[in-house]
């Protein structure tokens, strides 16, 4: 359990989140992992220095869960999350509600560890160094890209109903899923993405033109459709990283970066 913990508290940092956000996430960790129906400030606190993270003020943060939305009183001097707050922590860390996450990176971390890839023909210290700094920005370009999947499926089943993806998808798109479907299904052996809904079969750019096409019902949640602007020109960057290639310049780093902050802060 405090593996797990500590790659939540890895995703907490990830997702640029202010104090008060940082304190909300610990809630949400409390009533979905450990349990709790609610938590105090001071345990809310306790989860700070389990993660080894500054602990904030108790009585700014009493006053502060107090006008937030996304937490609501339990009863004295105890908080939970409000029904916002359980979507938003679902949506940011739904993925921590099971264990399969820890046992997948479990799983990752054995593969390189039970292979002294030291041994690789043509790859030197330096080729590793690359690859391990590429895997923080994949971790980053995966979580942005399956969150704009899942919000676009969440806006568009709630407009459309459950025929989303009949009247929503053009043709090229269709056809693209309905081909990599039948490769799924034909090559047994590779991980279907097909089970998550065919938005997981679409390449970036679709993603956008969906967004585009349905301007007027992601307005509320996305603001200035603009903002799509800054999530297409990552396209390149995110392809490189699926090609294993190498990015080296620290600003590209940062772009991905502002990008999920500013994601976050507009549908989060």
């Amino acid at each position: 359990m405090a593996d797990f913990f500590n790659l939540f508290a890895k995703a907490v940092v990830r997702a640029n989140l202010d104090k008060v956000e940082q304190a909300a996430a610990f809630l949400w960790w409390a009533e979905q992992r450990d349990r709790k129906p609610s938590a105090s400030i001071p345990e809310v606190c306790a989860y700070f220095a389990e993660a080894r993270l500054p602990k904030p003020n108790s009585t700014r943060l009493d006053n502060d869960f107090r006008k937030s939305k996304l937490v609501s009183r339990a009863n004295g001097t105890r908080f939970r999350l409000s029904h916002k707050g359980l979507e938003w922590g679902a949506e940011l860390f739904g993925v921590f509600a099971t264990d399969e996450t820890v046992e997948a990176e479990r799983t990752a971390n054995s593969v390189v560890s039970d292979i002294d890839l030291t041994r690789c023909p043509y790859i030197s210290d330096g080729d590793l160094a690359d690859a391990r700094k590429m895997a923080e920005l994949h971790v980053a370009l995966f979580s942005l890209e399956n969150s704009v999947r899942r919000h676009i499926e969440k806006i568009l089943t709630a407009s459309l109903g459950d025929t989303w993806w009949d009247q929503a998808a053009s043709a090229p798109m269709k056809r693209k899923e309905q081909e990599r479907r039948a490769n799924e299904a034909q090559n047994k052996w590779i991980p279907s993405r097909s089970t998550y809904g065919p938005l997981y079969s679409l390449d970036w750019p679709d993603l956008a033109t969906l967004i585009r096409k349905y301007e007027d019902l992601f307005r509320a949640s996305i603001g200035d459709i603009n903002f799509l602007h800054r999530f297409i020109d990552l396209g390149n960057l995110r392809n490189v990283v699926a090609h294993n290639g190498v990015i080296d310049e620290p600003m590209q780093f940062r772009r991905v970066e502002l990008a999920i902050h500013d994601w976050i802060k507009q549908v989060g």
